[in-house]
């Protein structure tokens, strides 16, 4: 709370000391309506939802099942590997290549098996997280709007992103058309392509 006052009181201090000077110089102006701040940790409270909760306890459980499974194929690999370098003298060349060459073949399967069941994993992971963030953002929204803040900022990781903010305090479309009409083009200095062409050493 002494955290979320001072930055409010920083806003209302310059917006104060800025008032002047910006009527005098743009004339009668709407006011801003005062800055009031809430401040949430999204992705903390997304995890520690019980729906968060509820998918991580879903993927944990597939993990260790599919762990089990591969486990068991790759004992089966492991043996036949012993089996096959025990064989390597006593086999004819040709038939231990080819049988290497087998061993490698399911050693292979079994990597793409394994990344497949990942991705998937990860995937599924990351669409209930997705679908729990979207409600999140409609209950900051109504949670913001209920209690008068007009800025919602997130004070997890990604510390000071703007997760909601009151309409009336967007200038983006005043700033986009004084940009416009201040700086309209850049002339950018390019280089010449034959010039640029000619200095690019050839290869052969």
């Amino acid at each position: 709370m002494f955290l979320r006052n001072c930055v409010i009181g920083l806003f209302l201090g310059l917006a104060a000391l800025h008032s002047t000077s910006l009527a005098n110089a743009q004339g009668a102006t709407k006011a801003m309506p005062a800055p009031i701040i809430g401040v949430i940790d999204f992705s903390g409270t997304v995890r520690s939802s019980d729906a968060g909760k509820s998918v991580v306890a879903q993927i944990s459980e597939q993990q260790a099942a599919y762990q089990k499974n591969i486990q068991s194929v790759t004992a089966e690999l492991e043996k036949s590997r012993q089996e096959l370098a025990r064989q390597r003298t006593l086999l004819d060349p040709k038939v231990f290549t080819d049988r290497r060459r087998q061993f490698q073949e399911k050693a292979r399967r079994l990597q793409q098996s394994v990344q497949k069941v990942k991705n998937q994993l990860d995937a599924s992971f990351a669409t209930g997280m997705q679908e729990i963030e979207i409600v999140l953002a409609e209950i900051v929204n109504q949670v913001a709007k209920e209690n008068g803040i007009n800025i919602v900022m997130n004070a997890g990781r990604v510390k000071g992103t703007i997760l909601f903010v009151d309409s009336q305090l967007v200038i983006s479309g005043e700033a986009l058309k004084r940009l416009n009409k201040r700086l309209p083009s850049v002339d950018l200095k390019l280089p010449k392509v034959k010039e640029s062409l000619q200095a690019t050493p050839s290869r052969r």
